[in-house]
């Protein structure tokens, strides 16, 4: 199993290389989860460049092109992360938060949403719309 993630894990790093290239990724960081509800596992990483935070979201299904968020550092901004995040969070997909429901979501069992903790600030949290057929992300 260990192979087969590093494998994905590297093929992710190469589609993000080629989609960003001037984004530092750290294979490190990559967590394997089912994030677009399929039944295929996708690929989650961050990266950086200066002064900006990226996240990478590879998809299993070939036709899928990959996904990249890029956040300022900047604590003055609701958008923004405080620092530099060191981890993803995985966990099962959860519809609600502190402030309701969350749009376009819809609970799936094997779907997985996941988090970058902020040392300094609020956590960025991500999930599949369904409904809307995207990744999405809230925080407080």
């Amino acid at each position: 199993m260990k192979v087969a993630a590093a494998a994905q894990t590297a093929r992710s790093d190469a589609a993000l290389h080629k989609l960003n290239a001037s984004v530092d990724w750290n294979v490190s960081s990559a967590e394997i989860a089912d994030v677009d509800c399929d039944g295929k596992p996708d690929t989650v990483m961050l990266g950086f460049e200066k002064d900006k935070v990226a996240v990478g979201v590879v998809f299993a299904a070939p036709a899928g092109q990959p996904q990249i968020f890029v956040f300022p550092t900047r604590a003055d901004r609701q958008e923004g992360f405080c620092s530099k995040p060191q981890r993803i969070n995985v966990s099962p997909l959860e519809c609600e938060s502190d402030d309701g429901m969350l749009a376009g979501c819809k609970a799936v069992t094997r779907c997985k949403a996941f988090s970058i903790p902020d040392n300094d600030c609020d956590a960025f949290n991500f999930y599949w719309a369904l409904t809307h057929g995207t990744l999405t992300w809230w925080r407080r």
